[in-house]
């Protein structure tokens, strides 16, 4: 597993990945901030996707039975 972990940080440390990571965290910032524009110009009540959650697999938000209490069916 050592060897995992050093392998991966050795490849995050190249600059082309690193270059690659930074921008991906800059795009996904800027998608983040259209989708709230987008959905507060509908209503405040509208919730948007923060800091990647659209991409996460986090098991929170509506239908999942997160905070908000409610279940897809």
């Amino acid at each position: 597993m050592k060897r995992i972990r050093a392998a991966k940080r050795a490849m995050d440390m190249h600059d082309t990945i690193a270059a690659f990571k930074i921008a991906e965290r800059s795009l996904q910032a800027l998608l983040d901030d259209v989708s709230g524009l987008i959905a507060h110009s509908v209503s405040e009540n509208v919730k948007a996707p923060k800091d990647g959650a659209a991409l996460s697999d986090s098991g929170c938000g509506c239908g999942s039975g997160g905070t908000c209490g409610c279940q897809a069916s």
